[in-house]
């Protein structure tokens, strides 16, 4: 079997003689201008087919150095191109990620079939060392995807890994300057605030934050902040200094109002460049006291010693139908906050728990604050599971305190709590999952329960591995299909299956993984409504 394409999961894991389900991120929703409801056109992934790199070694103790990646892809869904959307690429250098993901572009060919290619640059500061392709990701026109990336620890971590590919370059070296980062850590030298203490009951107030740091100029400076003694806990981000030349950095840190009176506690982080002898540099404000820098703030600020009261709430409409297009519904919650004030609020709107494998589960939304009351629109999407839909939601004032009031105990003041959904899904939308599988040494044989019933499994779209050896499947010779009671044919002519058996000559007591619907494979394994058994299980 070649290697001319592997997906990015491993499926199902056999340890110590059981089967056990690996999960995963699910697929990505398909393109709503490709369906309505029920399974996508199209839910056969993109193939890549080669990764490279130009070059095998680039020299930047002079000069910084591109390298150019490029990838070749092509996307064919049930015999009709759809086309790749876009294919991402991220590079390391050791442990360390290069920057963040490159988005390739199309350079040869078309989006159905074609290569597409991206120019990485390597910095004349860089450091002696092999720099490589991390991962390759392509994503197709309905959000399917095809996904390579390296292993770890000297042994391949799925079929879709590319230390597997010795024949794709994805791997060169880097001269530069040594293997060693050179430079020492700077210091800081100086730490002022604009006061020693804040009194925001009245309105919030901005203290400004100063630091000199010896040079070299670090990469970052941050402070953080911390609080006691305090009656209730008071976060408060963490800023990043900016730099005004000359290792002088800047910023502020506002305190509102309504955090009750407490001590404000700084501490400090440098981060150093990769060419440092140490990632970063950490003054708490013991340190900081020992150096002689300030290291508190008094804040006096208000206190608020209730929580907001619900006086009204309504559901406008209480019923909508979504059959045809998406409807908005409107709530709106009045309370009462005589102190510091309704400030935000989250409303939840979610469907019948069996409503799992629907597209659309939990709505949230943030609410509208304006004065005592908040409103929100939440938009109700088509294909979901009609019946009773409960409300739930969140608000809280200026000061933090905050209340959340459930379904039950909105209609136990007297509120409506529940919004009546039609709907028109055909079916799921979602593959069903391998909830559980067991294996027989003795019978050599494999056997995968499903969430929900499937049709279409065969040998070639069910493939088995040995845990930690993904350059070949091992063989299978026989696939048998049971709907609970009875064989089964496969392909659901005659009935849907609860649980595939796979017969493997050469089964015995090591690890296995089971990959579902790997690479482009056609038919694949599906529900009743023809949605795929995801990849990740």
């Amino acid at each position: 079997m070649s290697h001319t394409r592997r997906r990015s999961a491993y499926l199902v894991l056999v340890a110590l003689g059981v089967l056990v389900v690996g999960r995963g991120a699910a697929p990505a929703p398909a393109n709503p201008e490709h369906q309505h409801c029920g399974a996508t056109a199209d839910s056969v992934p993109p193939a890549i087919t080669k990764i490279a790199v130009d070059k095998s070694k680039v020299h930047v103790r002079k000069h910084d150095k591109t390298v150019r990646v490029s990838v070749d892809a092509h996307d064919v869904a049930s015999g009709t191109p759809v086309g790749v959307k876009k294919i991402r690429v991220l590079f390391e250098s050791g442990r360390r990620l290069i920057g963040r993901w490159h988005t390739m572009t199309l350079s040869e060919g078309t989006t159905t079939s074609g290569t597409w290619v991206t120019d990485l640059v390597v910095p004349n500061t860089s450091l002696s060392g092999e720099w490589f392709i991390a991962a390759v990701v392509a994503t197709d026109l309905d959000g399917n995807e095809d996904r390579f990336d390296q292993g770890r620890y000297n042994f391949s971590h799925g079929p879709h890994d590319l230390t597997l590919f010795p024949d794709w370059p994805t791997r060169f070296e880097v001269v530069g300057h040594g293997t060693a980062p050179t430079k020492h850590a700077s210091r800081l030298t100086n730490l002022t605030f604009s006061t020693d203490s804040v009194n925001t009951v009245h309105h919030a107030k901005a203290v400004e934050i100063t630091a000199t740091v010896s040079r070299p100029e670090p990469v970052a400076v941050r402070v953080g902040f911390s609080e006691r003694p305090s009656p209730r806990r008071v976060y408060i981000s963490p800023i990043r200094l900016e730099p005004q030349g000359h290792g002088t950095w800047s910023g502020a840190v506002t305190i509102d109002r309504w955090v009750h009176s407490f001590t404000l506690r700084p501490n400090v982080r440098i981060t150093y460049g990769a060419d440092s002898v140490r990632g970063h540099r950490k003054y708490s404000s013991a340190d900081l006291d020992k150096l002689g820098f300030p290291s508190s703030v008094a804040v006096k600020s208000g206190v608020d010693h209730h929580k907001p009261v619900l006086t009204d709430f309504s559901i406008t409409p209480d019923s909508v139908d979504t059959t045809s297009s998406p409807q908005q519904v409107t709530i709106t919650a009045t309370a009462r906050d005589t102190e510091s004030g309704l400030s935000w609020g989250y409303v939840y709107v979610a469907p019948h728990p069996d409503a799992a494998d629907h597209p659309v589960g939990q709505t949230e939304q943030a609410f509208s604050v304006d004065g005592d009351t908040a409103s929100a629109t939440v938009t109700i999407a088509r294909c979901v599971l009609s019946g009773t839909w409960n409300v739930s939601m969140e608000l809280g004032d200026a000061a933090g305190r905050e209340i959340g009031v459930h379904t039950k105990q909105l209609e136990a003041k007297g509120f409506p709590g529940t919004l009546t959904v039609s709907s028109d899904p055909p079916g799921y939308r979602r593959g069903p999952y391998i909830k559980g599988a067991t294996k027989s040494v003795a019978d050599h044989t494999i056997t995968l329960t499903f969430q929900r019933p499937v049709k279409g499994a065969t040998l070639d779209n069910l493939l088995v591995y040995r845990a930690n050896h993904f350059a070949q499947p091992v063989p299978t010779t026989a696939i048998e299909c049971r709907d609970g009671t009875t064989t089964v044919p496969c392909d659901g002519s005659s009935g849907l299956a609860t649980t595939v058996t796979l017969t493997v000559p050469t089964l015995d007591e090591r690890s296995y993984l089971v990959s579902p619907n790997q690479d482009s494979v056609v038919p694949q394994v599906t529900d009743e409504d023809d949605n795929p058994v995801p990849w990740w299980g």
